[in-house]
């Protein structure tokens, strides 16, 4: 009984060990991907006096 109770605290630290794991690693990507998509949004911004229709004042 002992050693099964050994094997279930070790499954439950290996578990968490990997949740963690998981957790951090989307985190690191989406940061990534975040500031990714916000440099690719600071080049298409087309200054106001370039944007077609608008009348020069």
């Amino acid at each position: 009984m002992q050693d099964f109770n050994i094997l279930m605290r070790m499954r439950k630290h290996t578990n968490h060990f990997a949740t963690t794991l998981q957790l951090y690693v989307q985190s690191r990507l989406s940061d990534v991907s975040c500031h990714q998509f916000q440099d690719s949004l600071k080049h298409m911004i087309v200054p106001s006096e370039n944007v077609p229709g608008e009348s020069i004042t």
